[in-house]
Formats: structure tokens, sequence, C-alpha cells
């Protein structure tokens, strides 16, 4: 049986009335929500928008059942309003009674209005009855938010689907309110949620763990997690964390701290989360333990993070034998509102302020390359670069040589793990919604992991050019540390052996004057423990775990005079052929750092 609306339709070519949707006495819907579809549709033609003015509940009455609604176009008037409004007392209305088989008839209608009429479509979009989305468009905005994509781009998605903007039947602002529910829902029983989205978590992963410090009332002051994975990862790849706090993105505004490290394909990978409501000594001296003990205890090596001297104090009493440093990102964050034009138009400055900060491997090169920016850019004034300066210790490469980093120093880690999350979880989102997207977030950077352990154990990459310590290399590192090694291999054909002091070599860049007037171009390598270790001045090795340029340039200079013995005395030409080994029996320490291995020179006696 066709419904009161269909039969419109059907009958539009052939209608005696001046609408299709034209209210009739008399007029029968099987439902109320069928009948106020239908004087909406009404309105729609004629220009107005409707309002559910007042509804009765039906009641049983010798075995009949009755009950009214009404529908008015800007009845009545706002006693709240006090500047403008769209109610006029309107007397246009349809008045609805119930029929004996509970269906519902048009027991009233009025036609007349008092007020224009909207003639455009986007003057009757702007009707409250005409903006309403119906349910599958709003299952559609759920899972597009919940995937964080913007309002701007759900706005377009949904315009593709009905065909143009001018199509779709609602506004923009429409679109933010049901976005607004859908965050007012999600944050409904937020901790309850949680907390189960938690037990979920470790029923799937047996190694999963999470702490909680409440506050005196019982409320969360701080909540921390981690994974299984995670745990592993930190114990392999946990000798260097970048922890940072600026990320906040929560409903809540509580501020998101990330433990973030790399692995051995020097992809970012994060060891733990965790939501604060403060960033206070005491606040941070809790999260360091309770990482620490989620952990395992093992405390890194090294740990990068903003300036808050809050954290700077809790650091130093949780871990005092850690050595801390400043995220780089964050000292030069600011630079292109102090600099301005200087930094954002001038290339030629960018390229030697970047220089000069990640190319300068000792202190008496970056010392001269600050100062060359200083004079050359005018720049003795300028507050940002006087703070930067004076802090230097705290961040620059040259100061921390000796420090090991995993190249986290040189690289934003920081940035790149914020960029992701925000990938990730959309603005002001729930706690609970927070932590499942958190989730996705993982899923992702183990899922890039994978895909990089794949690649380097399957696929074979075909060199032109492989010397035997690259091919030896090849065996054992990572892809992406191999195209590391293989770059600082291409580096050492740039140097040449200039002097020698007994076990101290002098190495010389072949064309000075393609370097810097500030940069060096002499390091020294001195080789210690009768060839068990190579101490380079730029320090590459013991802050990054690689063997810089320089060393292997002296490694391929004394593997080329192994032939000519007799220029040596024994003990000399036994210091060369351990170090020839050496070369060749280069190992991983699991975050391919290549270490040496000591040769056993009694072979050679």
């Amino acid at each position: 049986m066709m419904s009161t609306m269909e039969r419109a339709l059907r009958s539009s070519s052939t209608r005696k009335t001046e609408h299709i949707f034209e209210p009739i006495l008399g007029l029968v819907f099987d439902s109320r929500e069928e009948a106020r579809e239908f004087y909406n549709l009404y309105s729609w033609e004629v220009g107005f928008g409707v309002k559910l003015n007042n509804s009765r509940t039906g009641t049983k009455k010798n075995n009949k059942i009755d009950g009214d609604e009404e529908y008015r176009s800007m009845q009545g008037y706002d006693p709240r309003v006090k500047s403008k409004t769209k109610r006029c007392g309107c007397p246009a209305k349809i008045q609805l009674l119930r029929t004996d088989d509970h269906g519902w008839y048009i027991s009233s209608f009025v036609k007349n209005h008092n007020h224009p009429l909207s003639v455009t479509c986007g003057q009757k979009r702007e009707w409250n009855s005409h903006k309403m989305i119906d349910q599958s468009t709003k299952d559609t905005i759920k899972y597009l938010r919940q995937n964080n994509v913007s309002l701007t781009r759900i706005h377009c998605i949904l315009s593709s689907m009905f065909g143009s903007m001018g199509d779709v039947p609602w506004t923009k602002r429409s679109l933010r309110t049901v976005c607004d529910q859908i965050t007012r829902d999600q944050m409904g029983d937020d901790i309850r949620k949680t907390m189960e989205i938690f037990k979920e978590m470790h029923a799937e992963d047996p190694g999963f763990q999470f702490s909680v410090d409440p506050s005196r009332k019982g409320r969360i002051k701080t909540l921390m997690w981690c994974s299984g994975r995670s745990q592993d990862q930190y114990a392999c790849f946990g000798d260097v964390v970048t922890f940072d706090t600026t990320y906040c993105t929560n409903i809540y505004k509580m501020p998101f701290g990330l433990f973030v490290g790399v692995n051995n394909h020097f992809q970012t990978t994060i060891f733990a989360g965790v939501l604060m409501t403060r960033e206070k000594t005491n606040s941070f001296e809790w999260v360091f333990r309770e990482f620490l003990r989620l952990m395992g205890g093992k405390a890194p090596k090294t740990i990068l993070t903003d300036q808050c001297k809050a954290m700077t104090t809790a650091i130093g009493i949780v871990m005092p034998d850690t050595y801390h440093l400043w995220c780089k990102w964050h000292v030069m964050k600011k630079i292109r509102e102090s600099l301005g034009p200087l930094y954002t138009k001038n290339r030629k400055f960018r390229d030697d302020f970047w220089l000069v900060v990640n190319g300068m491997l000792t202190e008496d090169e970056f010392e001269r390359g600050w100062n060359y920016l200083v004079t050359n850019y005018n720049l003795h004034n300028s507050g940002f670069m006087i703070r930067t300066y004076e802090c230097r210790h705290k961040w620059a490469k040259p100061w921390a040589k000796d420090k090991y980093c995993a190249r986290m120093s040189s690289t934003q880690r920081s940035e790149s793990a914020n960029f992701m999350l925000k990938r990730f979880v959309p603005r002001n989102s729930s706690m609970n919604h927070f932590v499942s997207q958190y989730n996705r977030l993982l899923f992702d950077r183990d899922r890039e992991e994978d895909i990089a352990e794949d690649k380097t154990k399957q696929l074979v990459v075909v060199h032109e050019r492989l010397w035997a310590v690259e091919r030896h290399a090849l065996s054992i590192y990572t892809k992406a540390a191999f195209e590391l090694f293989r770059k600082e291999v291409d580096k050492a054909s740039n140097y040449i052996l200039t002097a020698r002091d007994g076990n101290v070599f002098t190495i010389s860049h072949d064309n000075p004057a393609k370097r810097k007037a500030w940069a060096r171009v002499h390091f020294k390598v001195e080789i210690l423990d009768n060839g068990a270790k190579f101490v380079c001045q730029c320090g590459l090795y013991e802050h990054f775990g690689m063997l810089c340029c320089h060393a292997l340039r002296v490694s391929s200079f004394i593997s080329q005079t192994i032939c000519t013995i007799s220029m040596f005395s024994e003990p000399t030409f036994n210091l060369i052929l351990c170090e020839f080994i050496l070369l060749t029996t280069l190992k991983n320490d699991m975050v391919l750092a290549a270490t040496t291995t000591s040769a056993n020179c009694t072979l050679l006696s």
C-alpha cells in the first residue's frame, strides 16, 4: 500500500493543487513522522519553516486511541530574545488527530502567513526545519570525524555525494552542530569508557600496562599507558628518548606527553603516552618514575625535552645519571617570528644558519660559524640569537658529541610525533576517543616498522660500486642504516692523510675552497687499544654510533699500505693488521651503531 507521500509524488504531474505536497483536510498518514515530513516538504515549496507547537500523548478510551499534534510556522514569541527573532505569531499551521487504526489525519489547516516567504534555496536552507540531517548522514559524519577529517573536508565530501555544494540540503553551521553533538555523546561517562578500552587492550595484549595518579577528590590527575610491543622496543632502542608535552588536543585541555625514540630503521617509535592536568615538578616526577617502572626500571642514557624548568628539575631528581638535552626543534621553533623576513625571504641566510646549527661538529667551528652569522647579517642585537647562543651547551651538537643521541638531536622527532598525532586525533576529543585514536597511531607505527623490516630482509639492492667494507655492512645493517653508512664512505673520498704522529693521524679535506670559511678542514683520528677503537675529533661515533668518514679514510689508508710491510716496524705492522681485521668485522649493537671488535694480535706473533 502506497504512503501519502508516495501518492503525492506519483500524482505530481496530474495534480490539481498548487504544490506537490499540499495539506488537505482529512489527509491520512501512517505515522506522525510521515506527517511532519510531508508538512516540512510543503513548507520548502512555499518558503517557510515549521516547528512542533504542542503534542498530547494519546489515551485509550472505548478501545480508541486519541492524541493530537500541531505544527506551526513562526508561531508565538520567544521572551528570551531581546534583539531579533524570526517568530512573529504566524497563524499558518496544521493540526493532527489520531485515526481508529492508530494513524494520523489532518484535522485543521491554516494556509495564510503574516511574513515574507523565502524564495531562493539558500534562503530556505536557513530555516531550522530544513537544516536537519538524516541519521545515515549523521553516521557518515561520525565515522569521518573519528578518523580526524576536518569539518571543511566533511562538507566537501558530502557535497560530492549530493552532486555539488548547492545541492547539499543543509549548511556548514548545521554540520558543526552535529559534530559538537558527537563530541558531547563521546564525553558521556568518559572515564568508564576509557577503562573499558584499557581492559580490551589488556585482553588483546597481555603486556599492556597503565598507571593512574588520582587526586584527593578521586579524579584523574595523570594517566599513563604503554603497550607490550612498546616495552620491547624500549628494551632495544631506549637509550635515547624524546619527551614532549606541547600537544594538547583533548576537550579537557590536558597536555599530552609522548615518550618517543628511534628504531633501527631510523623511524619514530612511540614508547608511552601520558595525559596530564598540571605541568609541575611533582607531576613530572610521577611521570618519569612511572615511565621507568613500566619500562622495567631501565633509565635512558640521554633524554631530549623542551626548556621547561619543572621538567628539568624532575629529570635531575628521578634520572640523575641521564644526560639531559634540549630538543632543537623547540629551541628553533620561534625563529620565523623572531628573525622575520631575514629568515623567510633570505635563502642564503637559511642555508648558512642550518649549516652552522646542524653541520658543525666541533666547538671551534661552531663558534666561528655563529660569529659569521651575527657579524655578516648584523644580528648583534637580536634577542633570539643572543638567547639561543647563551644556551648552546644544552642543544648544540659540538657540546654533546660525546653523548649518544642516535641522531635524534639533529632531527625533529618531537615535531614529527606531533604531526603524526594530529593526523589521527581530532581536536576537542574525549579521553576515551583520544585513547582509541592513539592506538591507531601505534598500529600505524608498527605497520611502518614491519614494512621497513621486510624491505631489509627481502629486498636485494644492486649497487654498481660496493667496497668490501660496504658489502659487509650491507649484510648487517638495515637498509636505512646502510644508506647513512654509505654516505660516510662516499665522503671519505674527499679527505686525504696529511700528517701522522704515532697513532694519531691528521685527515684534511682535499679541496678546502669548497668548505665554508668557518668550517674545519683538518680532523685528528687517534687509534687506541691496539686498533680496537678509533677516536675522531668530530665525535660522530660517540654521538651517533657509526664510524665517521675521517675514521674510514684512515682505515682505507692503512689497508692500502699493508702490502708495504718494510715501511713499518713490527709493532706498527701488527697495529695496522689489527685495524684491518677490525674494519672487516664490524658488528651491530641493535641500535645499528657500528661497534668495534678487538683483534687478537697474538695471532700475529
